[in-house]
């Protein structure tokens, strides 16, 4: 799995990407950088893009947790999520279900153009921020 962080500046969103199969342990592990990225760029919206995603072994339980945790996203940042296929999309929606009473504004959708259009992106202008972490090795 690879977990990246990209940034633009001009309208302050965050993007983490995640590549390639998820398992449970490096899908925590990555979440663990979140903090410290939303911390160094400070952004305003964000985006979790799950489209490159070809596994996704993260149990419903895992979701549940992850879910009834502490937020790592602001509160009151808009969020969406990105995820093409349809086992990483439910698993999205079932976290944004769970989530919806203290995480007010995490969208799911099935491209990055949905949610380019849902945060009022219209000239994407990302940058990576480091190089790519590969996580678990």
């Amino acid at each position: 799995m690879t977990s990246c962080f990209e940034f633009d500046q001009v309208n302050k969103v965050v993007c983490w990407r995640l590549r390639g199969e998820v398992t449970e342990s490096l899908f925590m592990e990555s979440l663990a950088f979140v903090k410290q990225i939303l911390s160094d760029t400070k952004p305003a919206k964000g985006i979790i893009d799950l489209s490159a995603v070809t596994a996704f072994h993260v149990s419903a339980q895992a979701i549940r947790q992850i879910a009834g945790s502490a937020p790592v996203f602001p509160t009151s940042m808009p969020r969406v999520i990105v995820a093409s296929s349809d086992h990483v999309f439910g698993m999205s929606r079932m976290f944004a279900s769970l989530t919806e009473d203290v995480r007010t504004d995490v969208q799911v959708v099935r491209t990055m153009q949905e949610a380019f259009d849902l945060l009022g992106i219209t000239s994407p202008q990302f940058q990576a921020l480091g190089l790519p972490r590969n996580t678990g090795t």
